[in-house]
């Protein structure tokens, strides 16, 4: 027990001690000293002194394991909310670095590039035997790595309007003004997520005030279309070159897309922003990954049904 607790519960249990130890006393008069009537009455006197402290120091002891126990679940909720918060912040760095490929598991998709105007794509139910697998956790990438990334990435439209971060931010900030959660978690803890807010707001400013961060190129993405699913909604359809078969990727208001014939334009990130933007994403890794050195990386995600790690 750390030296404050124990102070603390000393201050709280000798009064109760010293009720106890003169009830014992008077019983010790009654005893040696006393007769008759008036020597029952002080022995009684002595056992109420000793019994009743007695009950309330059991009592207490009992609460307290009571309160510990509800104190975990209150933490444990606590510090799960933030993981779910920060997972969100992940998903939406494997979009920004992953780009159209984002969607696919790491060597299980090739890219022929023969014609570089027109990159297609074939998705293999096995993985690859030969194609080296890349890193399959974006939190493992070193800063080179993921300049890399942004130099080789092709991107959607139908994704240009989920590289931003602000629902992910005001997520945090929300978090972070909750005192209920904040007040129960630690003091490196709580300065992780500082950090990490930082440089997920750093990001964000920096997407929302360059317009030009993605220019249309002239590749041509193949396997990739856009069509109207409902009234109001839009789902970007992957067609397999090599099975034929056809997958849902994602669906959006039609209000952020337009339907768009296979094959679809890439965009690539402006090589002005290569060195600026990968500085960026890289600070938001090392921020999540700072909360992982201070707290168990496994979340359950209750409103999607999912239990997952950072």
């Amino acid at each position: 027990m750390p030296q404050t607790k124990l102070r603390t519960a000393i201050h709280n249990l000798w009064p109760k001690l010293l009720v106890i130890v003169a009830g014992f006393g008077l019983y010790g008069l009654a005893v040696t000293w006393l007769q008759g009537d008036f020597k029952s009455l002080v022995i009684g006197i002595g056992g109420g002194l000793v019994s009743i402290p007695l009950a309330f120091i059991f009592y207490e002891i009992w609460q307290e394991k009571s309160h510990r126990k509800l104190n975990n679940s209150v933490y444990e909720f606590a510090e799960n909310q933030m993981r779910v918060s920060i997972r969100a912040v992940k998903s939406k760095l494997e979009l920004l670095v992953g780009g159209a490929f984002a969607y696919f598991e790491s060597g299980r998709f090739l890219i022929d590039d023969e014609d570089i105007e027109n990159l297609k794509i074939y998705v293999q139910e096995e993985e690859a035997e030969n194609v080296k697998p890349d890193i399959d956790n974006l939190l493992d990438f070193e800063r080179e790595s993921i300049f890399e990334a942004l130099v080789d990435g092709r991107y959607l439209a139908f994704q240009l309007t989920d590289l931003s971060l602000r629902d992910e931010l005001n997520r945090l900030e929300g978090v972070l003004s909750n005192a209920f959660i904040m007040e129960r978690l630690s003091d490196s803890q709580v300065r992780a997520i500082i950090y990490l807010i930082e440089v997920v707001k750093m990001l964000e400013a920096f997407l929302a005030l360059h317009h030009d961060v993605f220019l249309k190129s002239s590749v041509k993405l193949h396997g990739f279309r856009t069509e109207i699913v409902q009234e109001d909604l839009c789902a970007l359809i992957f067609d397999n070159l090599g099975t034929g078969e056809s997958v849902t990727l994602d669906v959006k208001p039609i209000l952020d897309t337009q339907p768009s014939a296979e094959p679809l334009n890439g965009y690539v990130v402006n090589p002005d922003y290569y060195a600026a933007l990968s500085d960026l994403v890289y600070d938001v890794v090392e921020g999540i990954n700072g909360w992982k050195s201070v707290s168990n990386p496994i979340y359950m995600d209750h409103e999607a049904g999912r239990i997952g790690a950072l």
